[in-house]
């Protein structure tokens, strides 16, 4: 689907970038013709949404708790008279066991997710240091305040199928990337400048008993496509959305957009968006709203993707081996008018991406706990080398969720991201640039976690005079 977005004659690696993603499919296929995918495992109802956690809505890695599912688990059900005997207030459960940081409120949380509307803050602060190589040894620090409201129209006034959101947030940012000299960048919350602003406001209606979703609106194009969930806790910006996805609007610039998904099968989505490309042409979507979406005198600048997923359930049992898996793959193309390396223009840049997530072993005592076990996660994307400064990614990472008795909630991972940097004329690459990263996510209360983090980059930025880059830095995450 939509592959007629990419001219490989333009990049040579873009053939080399297919064939892995088609050897990912070919593994997808397999698993699925085994009969290894089952959307009704167990007695329990599967939607094609809830195959696989929802993306995160924010770099902070926090899951959109916001977005109803079709078919809600017991988990998700409304409030009831039992739930009301130990709050997450003072004279309830103690402190370090509540949800939020602010607690229940009273009683006020539930009362307003019982009617459709559902709050969520958090603050995320992060503190880096070169330790050797980079640009310069330095330290620096940078923090996200962000908060969600979802409303569930359905909930609140019964239009079915219907929901609005909105994102706000406030960014402060110093060094990190420019300390390193890394292009992929170190961290996922950094702005490069400070921030204020709404990032997103969508409506969302879901037809056809939830076969057919459409959204408008400011949106935020990687909680939709390129995605990987299970990496979403790695703080290098690369294991969120591929560097070969030229001009996507996304953190800290989303944009005004329109996105369809329609899922045929259960088990299958496809997906198309349009969004403002006017990021290319020197404004910054994320602080605007829709001004640049229609073509004027400022700019006439579109982003369009397109995406194919299945997703599978291979086994539900604890210790049985491949639990749930996810393969995706896309196109995407932006129609802006680009410098090229050699100094003329290209009429826009395509490219090609894929991304495959599987549990390779399962390790849960209960359905709560479905996600922990070992995940692989597989990402490979292509773009046209005489424009993107990446023009071939390929990344594979290792995620524990569960590591210990007694931390279910803690999460380990190994991440290898490289970023071959392109080598067409003019291009001022030198060589291509390699990010590992180790980290460790310790949940020490339901509302605090805090994220050691180690990362060391190969010819960051593809500049032979920048030595290898070791950044060590720390992550710590409030949810209000």
């Amino acid at each position: 689907m939509c592959l007629w977005l990419v001219k490989p004659s333009d990049n040579r690696k873009g053939w080399g970038v297919l064939t892995a993603a088609l050897v990912l499919s070919g593994c997808a296929g397999t698993l699925l013709a085994q009969g290894a995918f089952s959307a009704h495992a167990e007695g329990t109802e599967y939607s094609a949404a809830s195959l696989m956690p929802a993306p995160p809505r924010h770099p902070a890695g926090h899951e959109a708790a916001h977005r109803p599912q079709p078919t809600p688990t017991p988990e998700e059900a409304p409030h009831d008279e039992a739930d009301a005997l130990q709050p997450d207030w003072f004279g309830g459960e103690p402190w370090w066991k509540w949800n939020h940081m602010t607690g229940n409120w009273g009683g006020v949380r539930d009362r307003l997710e019982e009617k459709g509307i559902l709050i969520e803050s958090s603050f995320t602060w992060e503190w880096s240091s070169v330790w050797g190589g980079g640009v310069r040894r330095k330290a620096s620090d940078r923090n996200l305040f962000d908060v969600i409201v979802g409303v569930d129209l359905e909930r609140l006034v019964g239009w079915r199928g219907a929901e609005v959101y909105a994102d706000f947030y406030t960014t402060e940012a110093s060094g990190g990337s420019v300390d390193a000299g890394d292009f992929q960048n170190i961290s996922n919350i950094d702005t490069g400048d400070d921030r204020t602003q709404l990032g997103e406001l969508w409506f969302q209606q879901r037809l056809l008993g939830d076969r057919l979703r459409v959204k408008f609106g400011k949106i935020d194009a990687n909680s939709e496509f390129a995605f990987s969930e299970a990496g979403v806790d790695f703080l290098n910006a690369s294991a969120g959305v591929s560097p070969t996805v030229y001009g996507m609007p996304t953190y800290p610039d989303p944009a005004t957009g329109v996105v369809v998904f329609v899922s045929p099968a259960e088990w299958l989505n496809l997906g198309v968006g349009l969004f403002d490309g006017a990021t290319e042409d020197g404004f910054r979507t994320g602080g605007r709203g829709p001004a640049t979406f229609f073509s004027d005198k400022d700019s006439s600048s579109w982003f369009l993707i397109a995406e194919v997923g299945v997703s599978w359930n291979a086994s539900r049992e604890p210790g049985t081996g491949l639990g749930r898996g996810r393969f995706a793959i896309g196109a995407h193309r932006h129609t802006a008018d680009l410098e090229t390396f050699d100094g003329n223009t290209a009429d826009g840049v395509n490219g090609v991406y894929a991304v495959c997530e599987q549990q390779v072993w399962r390790n849960a005592t209960s359905e709560e706990d479905a996600d922990n076990g070992l995940w692989l996660v597989g990402q490979v994307g292509s773009c046209e080398r005489r424009v993107s400064d990446v023009e071939a990614h390929y990344a594979l990472g290792l995620v524990l969720r569960g590591t210990f008795s007694g931390r279910e909630r803690d999460v380990a991972g190994v991440y290898v991201s490289l970023a071959d940097m392109s080598d067409a004329s003019g291009s001022p690459y030198q060589k291509d640039e390699t990010a590992i990263e180790l980290m460790y996510k310790a949940q020490i209360t339901p509302w605090l976690s805090v994220t050691p983090d180690l990362q060391v980059i190969f010819n960051p930025s593809g500049d032979a005079d920048i030595s290898t880059a070791v950044v060590g830095g720390v992550r710590i995450v409030l949810t209000f």
